[in-house]
């Protein structure tokens, strides 16, 4: 047996342990998807009830397959179905029995409840796995050989050929006779769910003594694993007899010696038997009349056999006439009574097929409400099939004795009350005060009988709670309740109480059902007939309260919503609302965007930019209104993330470069039936794409979802999914840069579909490059870039201060290290960066050796350089580029007029390097006779010059060896005499870089070739690669051997010489200021010597002088360079402006100038109060402060030569003189 864990089932239970037994809006959802309300079985935390949400309705020819899907069950799951009730709307009631395998499971029943022909909600109880092996090592006949042995009875049913005659009339049908029959099913052990056996179930009914059970035998060991009595009986214990309803009228049938009872107005029939007193049935015999006035008071109490055929009548017209019923299978199921079964049998039963009656102690067990109980157990066995255990046995006696009241007052009229088996003696039941005689009026409470206690778990006991709770919906009533609860319930009427509860067991309970899914089971059957919050409901509700079954009625209106995406990155944007309100009528729906919807469960385009609020009001009518909103709910931002659902029925293409991805219902709902969506995920400029599932259900063998590796359908499948697995492991990685997805269903059942993300490559720019080379002679490098995604722009850095927004630049290195290179690369996603460290090495030739000359007029040089690495010399007139002017190791000028700068680089030569097969010993070898040219081809990454290749010969001749283009046009050729054997023959031709060369020698070459051993490509890394031959066979070699190429010699950095016209003209200018001059040199040259006419000189290029004396002065300047000089000579007339002062304001000064002293003398009227000395800086040199003199001596013997000035202060302000000394 395939075992699986039951995940919905565990949820529910941890569900149950923490919260209500009943699950409403999303909780419920999340759940089970599709359903807006769930309520659980509140000791094992089972589903028993399940409603689905508006729009979510199963089409009932995919229920089955539902089921499966919404509890993961296995494919051994089934359901068969037992029975259809329809309402009175009109509505259907399917009920089934769960199978595993095909066979049944005993005490299962799942009810779906159909509205327009699809399920609306479900009820009931089944298994979700059945753990037992399913081998059967016994037959048939064996097994009921230990269930005979178990029974133990004296005499059988079948046994009686006139009761098997009569059962075959009764049940119209031939071939029943009672004799047991195995039909395979599964049972649990002692109400296990968790243990379960593979059974024989016999139907086995014993005549002596009496018994009717189910007994379930072990298809493998014989072991009794369960027996459930099918006598449902009345448990009659009064002593007391009285009449019952007085005289009525019946229907009987006449016959040639009278009247007996039996009538076929009704169904089928009724018919009523007597016993004698007797246990066996086949000898049971009419009772008669001659006149059909049925006044047979006798010993023998034979008018009680009225009273059994009136109940019957009472109790078929009872269900036709309040219920449309048409008998107990709804079928006209003949109704039989046997009266006066054995001696002083205190009891009635209905044994499944027919109603018995004993005679009790003092008056048969015929009462009007006694018949309709016995009768109701029928009912309830052809609808529900309530087990005779524990609390269904409870809730099948409490119906019957309901369902008998009612019958009772139906019929009884004013005899009528609210006591069981008052018409035959003490009554033992009460419906209106329970406790009475001994049973509860509230779940668990006082008299109440546990579970497996005696009397099949108290059947008889506990229905007081059904009773009560019937009679205060008929009646009404008030107090409070063993669970210290108070209740007023003022009552509907026995009519309404009578519809409901039948309602309830007909459409609603089932074989296992508890109190609390009686109480669901009626309000289910109230809203059904009155509606949701109708006064109705609520008295069902409160009068459960009352009994201490679930809590007060609860009329709130619970407005609640989702929606599986709340985000979008485009617009115009569609959202999905999935109304989860509870006790709802009408609906308004405000979305933020200033529209609105009365939908139940709409679906709305945002077509702006934004975040919105959204709120939902709910209308419940009598219930209430409530109203949520949940604030900035709906965000429409072009900067998230896109989220997808597949198009219901369409097609689509998403270009974003990542993205979630969904089916058709979202993160949050099942995909719908009946769907061929189709989406390309087609990521602009994206070169590579993966798709990752995190999570897939879809309906196994009967939904898929197909996955094309590319833009259409047309590209390669790259499967086909259903069930659970994810897609491929979970990762779907396209070959190019897109996939196609096709979801499809069928009709009917749906599963949660799939969730997955994809994202490109890579959205930006994948940058690389690479050279022609990385370690450079020469400094010049070749970059090509390789970027992925489309680049538009290049900006690149070579590391030494040089870049390029060329895609492909060429670059020179001058100086030797090794570089870092940065490429930066930009598309339209944005910028990408590869950065290759120290990548480019330049090891440049060092440079020539010079040496400069120079001349002091124009002429011709000689200029010499010295090479470093033994290579060619080459001059250039320029330091990059320019023209190359001479080679060698010297180099004449010409005459030159003036300076000139020449640059010199040394070429040092490659080692020439070999590549091709070696010669013709690769392999097999012959010589090529054919008229057909052959070639090798090859690729010149570099350029290179083809020196020489070998060849061998057969014989000497004239051989034309040809170098073609990759068009076939002749590049170079050029034809030589081969001698016989092998030469290498020279060649020397330069070759370009260039794709497709071939080169070869011209037919009846005969020359030897190879027809084995090649080995291709033959490479010389940078430079070439041999690919192939013209033959295009890549085990040949054709002619040419051993190449010996030569790319370019490496390249020094070139070197400054100059050849210098070393001429400088002297020349000056001046200017002065009295006796100082400022003289200007406009020359180059090296050095300047001034001679300035007065015995002083100077060295500097621009020197100021000041004459002392005024005269006629030569200057002379002398430039040089270093080779040569030259004079020039100019005049200058000084005066300094210096002479003796004579009474200039009464002061007279002598000498001036002066070597020795200056003499001052004072005429005027004024007082001297001092006289000082400066010089030029300011300094004091000499002062007195002696007044009344007017006669000074100076002593200037120790000055320096130069300009001073005496400064006298008097009264009248301050004088100043100028004075000059001289040495």
């Amino acid at each position: 047996m395939i075992k699986k864990i039951f995940k919905v089932v565990v949820i529910l239970l941890a569900a149950i342990n923490s919260q209500a037994r009943e699950i409403t809006g999303a909780a419920s959802n999340k759940l089970i998807n599709g359903t807006s309300r769930i309520i659980t079985n509140d000791k094992t935390g089972f589903p028993n009830y399940i409603f689905m949400s508006a729009a979510n309705e199963i089409p009932v020819q995919y229920f089955e397959r539902w089921m499966r899907a919404a509890f993961k069950t296995s494919r051994e799951f089934g359901l068969k179905e037992m029975q259809t009730s329809v309402d009175e709307k009109k509505n259907s009631h399917i009920h089934y029995q769960e199978t595993w395998g095909g066979i049944p499971v005993a005490n299962t029943m799942w009810i779906a409840h159909l509205q327009n022909g699809n399920v609306i909600s479900c009820s009931g109880s089944f298994i979700t796995q059945i753990n037992a092996l399913n081998d059967i090592s016994m037959d048939e006949s064996t097994a009921l050989n230990f269930a005979l042995a178990h029974t133990n009875a004296k005499t059988y049913r079948w046994q009686s050929p006139a009761f098997s005659k009569m059962t075959t009339e009764q049940i119209q049908n031939s071939q029943e006779t009672f004799y047991p029959k195995g039909e395979l099913m599964y049972t649990s052990v002692n109400g296990n769910n968790k243990d379960f056996r593979l059974c024989y179930r016999f139907d086995v009914f014993a005549i002596a003594p009496l018994s009717r059970n189910y007994i379930f035998v072990d298809a493998n060991t014989g072991v009794i694993i369960n027996s459930v009595n099918r006598i449902l009986d009345a448990d009659a214990t009064g002593s007391a007899v009285t009449g019952y309803v007085g005289t009525q009228t019946i229907i009987t049938d006449s016959f040639a010696g009278g009247y007996r009872l039996r009538e076929a107005d009704r169904g089928d029939g009724i018919e009523t038997y007597n016993m004698e007193t007797g246990m066996d049935y086949a000898l049971a015999i009419d009772f008669t009349d001659a006149d059909n006035i049925w006044n047979n008071v006798n010993a023998n109490l034979d008018e009680y056999a009225t009273d059994a055929h009136y109940g019957a009548e009472m109790t078929y017209d009872y269900y036709w006439l309040n219920h449309n019923r048409n008998s107990v299978d709804d079928n006209g199921m003949k109704l039989i009574s046997y009266v006066h079964y054995d001696v002083g049998y205190y009891n009635a039963f209905w044994d499944g097929t027919e109603m018995t009656y004993g005679d009790g102690n003092g008056g048969p067990l015929t009462s009007l409400d006694v018949c309709g109980h016995e009768i109701s157990h029928g009912v309830t066995q052809m609808t529900c099939g309530l087990n005779y255990q524990d609390e269904p046995g409870g809730l099948n006696e409490g119906y019957s004795d309901c369902i008998g009241t009612a019958v009772e007052f139906y019929g009884g009229g004013a005899t009528a009350d609210w006591l069981i088996g008052e018409d035959f003696g003490t009554p033992f039941r009460s419906m209106s005060d329970p406790h009475l005689y001994g049973q509860p009026d509230t779940y668990l409470g006082p008299d109440w009988v546990a579970a497996g206690g005696p009397d099949n778990g108290g059947v008889h006991t506990n229905s007081g709670v059904l009773n009560y709770w019937f009679y205060l919906m008929s009646v009404g009533g008030s107090g409070t309740n063993d669970n210290g609860d108070a209740y007023n319930i003022t009552g509907l009427s026995l009519a309404e109480a009578s519809d409901i509860l039948y309602k309830a067991w007909r459409d609603y309970m089932f074989p296992t059902a508890q109190y609390a899914d009686a109480r669901q089971s009626t309000l289910n059957a109230a809203t059904d007939i009155y509606g949701p919050c109708s006064p109705e409901v609520q008295m069902v509700a409160d009068a459960w309260f009352a009994v201490g079954v679930g809590g007060p009625f609860d009329p709130t209106v619970v407005s609640d919503f989702s929606v599986d995406i709340t985000t979008a990155c485009t617009t115009p944007a569609i959202f999905h609302f999935q109304n989860l309100s509870a006790n709802g009528g009408s609906y308004l729906w405000h979305f933020g965007d200033g529209t609105t919807s009365t939908a139940i469960s709409p679906i709305h385009t945002y077509n702006n930019y934004g975040t919105f609020d959204v709120k939902l009001v709910t209308n419940g009518g009598v219930c209430g209104i409530d109203s949520i909103t949940y604030t900035a709910l709906i965000q429409v931002d072009s900067n998230l993330q896109c989220i997808y659902n597949m198009p219901v029925n369409g097609n689509s293409t998403f270009t974003s470069c990542d993205g979630l991805l969904y089916d058709n219902g979202g993160p949050a709902g099942n995909y719908t039936d009946n769907h061929n969506d189709t989406i390309t995920i087609a990521p602009t400029n994206s070169t590579g794409l993966t798709l990752t599932f995190t999570s897939f259900f879809y309906e196994n063998n009967y939904d898929y979802l197909y996955i094309y590796d590319g833009p259409t359908t047309a590209s390669t499948l790259i499967g086909q999914y259903t069930n659970t697995g994810l897609p491929a492991g979970g990762t779907i990685v396209a070959s190019s840069g897109s996939l196609t997805l096709v979801s499809t269903s069928d009709g009917g059942v749906t599963a949660s579909g799939f969730a997955a993300s994809w994202i490109c490559e890579t959205a930006l720019p994948n940058v690389d490059f690479y050279t022609n080379e990385t370690l450079s002679c020469d400094g010049t490098i070749d970059f090509t870039d390789i970027t992925t995604q489309t680049p538009i722009s290049w900006d690149w850095d070579f590391g030494d201060g040089g870049t390029s927004t060329q895609q492909n630049p060429t670059h020179t290195y001058t100086a030797n290290g090794s570089y870092t290179v940065t490429l930066v690369a930009n598309n339209v996603i944005g910028l990408g960066t590869e950065i290759k460290t120290l990548y480019i090495t330049i090891n440049l030739p060092t440079a020539p050796l010079t040496t400069d000359d120079s001349n002091c007029n124009p002429t011709s040089f000689l200029l010499n350089a010295a090479g470093q690495g033994g290579g060619v010399l080459n001059w250039y007139d320029a330091p990059t580029g320019g023209n190359l002017i001479n080679t060698g190791s010297t180099f004449n000028t010409g005459f030159l007029n003036n300076t000139t700068t020449y640059y010199v680089e040394e070429e040092v030569p490659s080692s020439p390097e070999f590549v091709g097969a070696v010669d013709n010993n690769i392999g097999t070898t012959s010589i090529y006779t054919s008229n057909t040219d052959r070639y090798q081809i090859f690729d010149a990454l570099a350029p290179f010059t083809l020196i020489s290749c070998d060849v061998f010969a057969d014989g000497d001749a004239d051989r034309t060896f040809e170098l073609l283009d990759g068009n076939g046009n002749i590049l170079q050729d050029t034809t030589i005499y081969v001698l016989d054997g092998a030469q290498t023959v020279s060649l020397n031709w330069d070759i370009a870089i260039g794709t497709n060369y071939e080169l070869g020698v011209l037919a009846v070459a005969n020359l030897y070739r190879n027809t084995t051993g090649a080995s291709y490509p033959y490479t010389i890394p940078g430079v070439i690669s041999i690919t192939g031959n013209s033959a295009n066979n890549p085990d040949r070699w054709y002619f040419p051997y051993n190449w010996q190429i030569q790319v370019p010699g490496c390249v020094s950095a070139r070197t400054p010489i100059t050849a210098t016209i070393d001429f400088s003209a002297a020349a000056f200018t001046y200017t002065n200021t009295n006796a100082t001059y400022s003289f200007t040199d406009p020359t180059t040259a090296i050095s300047y010597n001034w001679n300035f006419g007065d015995g002083l000189t100077d060295n500097i290029q621009n020197p100021t002088h000041t004459y002392a004396f005024d005269g006629t002065y030569t200057v002379t300047l002398i430039v040089c360079n270093s080779n040569c000089c030259d004079t020039i000579t100019q005049t200058l007339d000084v005066t300094t402006g210096i002479n003796n002062l004579i009474n200039v304001d009464g002061f007279t000064i002598f000498p001036n100038p002066t070597m020795n002293n200056f003499t001052v003398n004072y005429s005027g009227a004024q007082q001297i109060e001092s006289i000082t000395l400066f010089n030029t800086l300011g300094e004091v040199e000499w002062s007195s402060f002696t007044s009344n003199k007017n006669h000074w001596v100076i002593n200037a013997e120790a000055l320096a030569s130069g300009v001073y000035f005496l400064s006298v202060k008097s009264p009248s302000g301050i004088s100043n003189f100028k004075l000059e000394k001289l040495n």
